[in-house]
């Protein structure tokens, strides 16, 4: 009898019908199958070819050995549908899984098998985590007419890889220029943007190529277009009005086709309120279409499909009590700080599991250290937050929780409720 958290995890991770394994072999290059069928047959070639097949592994091997294994889709009870895949030694020759001996075990997605001269790795559909923050409002219109995108979103929320999404999705000859107005020096960004000549200005030793002509037939990416200093929002909005330029130092127009994408990470209008940006600016922006990115606390699903296309990237496995706990912190710091925080379990950790441990809780600490003016919120709020945060560090016991609160389960629940 399975316990109930095995039962969770197998749920979630175990190996099902339409799963891969992928074979390696020391005589045969590698090859991945689709499960397809209720069971799978592994034995020894009788030479060294070997078979490969939804139906048996024929494997090459050095030394003569009769083993006999199967891959056996069984179900968690004949009142279920639910089950996975186990894998069994039907000579009595034992195998490693993830480097523990075993003559029978349920496969999890992630875990790799190594048997003699062969190592077989079980994985899900591919799914690329990179893919995961494109947002569903990439309607065909956006993509194919000439009107510009306006990307707002806080830091980390995928803007710039909605952009590239655009440009690849348009299929045009040009190239992606991806132009960072916040980390170009003010002095700096005409001569970026638009380019110049020989001679315009001192240490202009020879021509230069900007961004907006490097973009032709392209996609022109302007990241953090609210920090845009007033006089080159009129530079830049005299572009847009035909699409035409000319270089620092130039006195020919030249015209060039391009999307441009625009991308801020503050509200615009919040600037127009405080003289930072003009109006006619901000009008000519926002007549673009727009998107609105969401930031990942407003989104736990996102979370989920993220995780769970990262550990499939990697062959990992993400436990139920450190997925709850990740769909349940804000992340400030969205996709980029997900992302870099699974980057670094993954380094820490020896085996392919990843679960909930002090590095994970330490994110509360840091959450906590970069707290702005604006984000200060009430008492109430902040014992909420905090008594959730122990209840997580419980792995959502109630009465563990309690007890460290000084409180009854009762009251923890009330308390996040309200």
């Amino acid at each position: 009898m399975l316990s109930q958290s095995i039962y969770q995890d197998l749920c979630q991770y175990g190996v099902k019908f339409q799963d891969f394994v992928e074979v390696s072999n020391v005589y045969m290059r590698k090859r991945k199958v689709r499960l397809m069928r209720n069971s799978l047959s592994i034995r020894p070639a009788k030479d060294s070819q070997g078979v490969v097949s939804s139906k048996e592994f024929l494997l090459p091997i050095l030394k003569s050995q009769n083993f006999h294994f199967s891959l056996e889709f069984e179900k968690f009870s004949e009142f279920s549908n639910q089950g996975c895949f186990v894998f069994k030694s039907l000579s009595g020759h034992p195998f490693t899984i993830n480097g523990t001996y075993s003559k029978m075990s349920y496969v999890e997605r992630g875990d790799v098998i190594h048997l003699p001269d062969s190592e077989l790795k079980f994985s899900s559909f591919e799914i690329d985590s990179s893919k995961v923050c494109e947002a569903s409002e990439l309607s065909s219109k956006i993509i194919s007419d000439d009107i510009p995108v306006l990307l707002e979103g806080e830091t980390g929320t995928g803007k710039s890889r909605m952009a590239r999404v655009i440009h690849q999705r348009r299929k045009m000859p040009g190239n992606f220029v991806h132009l960072n107005i916040g980390a170009i020096p003010q002095t700096l960004v005409e001569s970026e943007l638009f380019g110049h000549t020989k001679g315009a200005f001192t240490g202009a030793a020879c021509d230069k190529v900007g961004a907006i002509k490097k973009a032709h037939k392209g996609t022109l990416f302007l990241d953090e277009i609210d920090s845009l200093s007033k006089e080159m929002q009129i530079k830049l909005l005299l572009f847009l009005d035909d699409h035409s330029f000319s270089p620092i130092g130039g006195y020919q127009p030249e015209k060039v086709s391009t999307k441009v994408i625009f991308a801020s990470g503050r509200p615009l209008a919040d600037m127009v309120e405080t003289g930072r940006l003009r109006k006619d600016f901000f009008y000519r922006v926002t007549c673009a279409h727009q998107i609105k990115l969401k930031p990942l606390r407003h989104d736990p699903l996102k979370i989920t499909e993220f995780c769970q296309a990262f550990a499939l990237k990697h062959r990992l496995v993400i436990t139920k009590p450190l997925l709850d706990f990740y769909t349940q912190f804000p992340w400030p710091g969205n996709y980029r700080q997900l992302s870099s925080h699974l980057k670094k379990k993954q380094s820490l950790t020896k085996g392919n599991k990843l679960i909930l441990n002090e590095e994970d809780r330490l994110l509360e600490d840091e959450k906590m250290r970069i707290v702005e003016p604006e984000q200060i919120v009430s008492m109430n709020a902040l014992k909420k937050s905090y008594a959730g945060r122990v209840l997580r560090m419980c792995a959502n016991n109630y009465s563990q929780a309690s007890k460290q609160l000084e409180m009854t389960p009762r009251t923890l629940k009330n308390l996040l409720k309200n």
